[in-house]
């Protein structure tokens, strides 16, 4: 029995559970009901195990890789900084593809369903792509790749969360509330009973579109504010001369310069914060001086100099 065929028979049981869902749901058997979706969110997950092992086993047909060798470059490039397919951020609050869904369904489970589904579709970037998944999930489905494309490009939204909501909600118009009110994504429909018809599918796709354009999720990136070294301006500039005899009877001058800048620190809360900074004192000699007259000693007169000195303990 090879996988293929698994499938297929995962996907008519699918069929039938929901079947018996909505017929449980006509009856009001509420107990009923919460067994149903257990088996079926027994059968998804095995459903979406097989597609995994399905998808692993076409890709090392069609590429030099192994079975093995493609599991593990999948799993490398899960974990790239760069990588834009990364589904789940594991935030509990439903955010998926940059979409806060936490608020479509009250089934605690819907974001884990929704990312079990997202996980076996590819990219949709075409009507044919998305006509050929639908009619691989849902045979008959009056739901069509160009209504979804379509309403994706109006609303800039992505394709794959329209479908899997559509799917998980109705199977893309084949089963429940969907099929009498041409609703796929059961939008305005509650557990009071209020229930939202539209006049074409392609308006009840629209409704999915413009639900998930209205609760995108912007990220914000606050960056360091830099202080160039232009932006730090001295405050004051001190400058002390002294004048020294040495053992000589030698005139030295000393010039000590001090400067005081103000260094900016990036604000911290509300407290604005300068904190002087003292420049180490630069100490310049100068040539001796005797009396009036500036002397420039020879190299040769320094040396003697210096050899003439006596080192004092």
């Amino acid at each position: 029995m090879n996988v293929e065929y698994l499938i297929q028979l995962l996907g008519n049981r699918l069929t039938a559970l929901n079947t018996s869902k909505e017929q449980a749901f006509l009856t009001g058997d509420l107990e009923r009901i919460n067994v149903l979706d257990i088996e079926i969110n027994g059968v998804l997950d095995t459903l979406n195990k097989l597609k995994l092992l399905e998808g692993i086993s076409q890709t090392a047909l069609a590429t030099p890789f192994t079975e093995a060798e493609v599991v593990q470059n999948g799993i490398e490039a899960s974990f790239g900084i760069n990588n834009s397919n990364i589904i789940f951020n594991g935030d509990p609050t439903g955010i998926l593809l940059g979409y806060d869904i936490s608020s479509y369904a009250t089934d605690p489970l819907h974001e884990q369903k929704i990312k079990d589904i997202l996980n076996y579709i590819a990219e949709m970037d075409s009507p044919e792509k998305i006509d050929a998944y639908i009619n691989n999930e849902a045979i008959g489905s009056p739901v069509t790749g160009a209504m979804v494309y379509n309403s994706a490009q109006k609303y800039n939204i992505d394709s794959r969360l329209l479908m899997a909501l559509m799917e998980l909600d109705s199977r893309f118009g084949t089963v429940g509330l969907a099929i009498r009110t041409l609703n796929p994504g059961n939008v305005g429909n509650d557990d009071a009973g209020n229930t939202q018809i539209f006049n074409s599918w392609q308006e009840g796709v629209d409704a999915v579109a413009k639900w998930l354009d209205n609760h995108k999720v912007n990220d914000f990136i606050i960056e360091e504010e830099e202080i160039s070294e232009e932006e730090i301006e001295p405050i004051s500039e001190t400058i002390e001369t002294t004048t020294e005899i040495d053992e000589n009877g030698d005139e030295i001058t000393t010039t000590t310069t001090t400067t005081i800048t103000e260094e900016i620190i990036p604000d911290v809360g509300d407290t604005d914060t300068i904190i002087p900074v003292v420049d180490e004192p630069v100490i310049i000699p100068e040539l001796p001086v005797e009396a009036e007259t500036i002397i420039t000693p020879t190299i040769d007169e320094v040396v003697s100099k210096l050899k003439g000195k006596k080192k004092i303990v």
